[in-house]
């Protein structure tokens, strides 16, 4: 997602949902339709970025725990 690629150069402590929203270029409405609040942007960043990871280490340790 768009979103989650250019967040990352937005320093999310200090900047309003009006700075994320002007960086990434749209509008607050869209913003709050997919998010409650900042916090819900992060954790929604943080899942995103770490399900690969869950999936991957997943399979891995059912390998290790099955035998697959």
């Amino acid at each position: 997602i768009f979103i989650n690629k250019t967040i990352k150069y937005v320093k999310l402590s200090t900047s309003s949902i009006k700075d994320i929203t002007s960086f990434v270029g749209v509008n607050r409405n869209t913003f709050y339709y997919h998010f409650e609040d900042i916090n819900a942007l992060i954790k929604w960043i943080i899942e995103e970025d770490t399900k690969d990871v869950k999936t991957k280490f997943g399979a891995l340790y059912n390998a290790f725990q099955y035998g697959t």
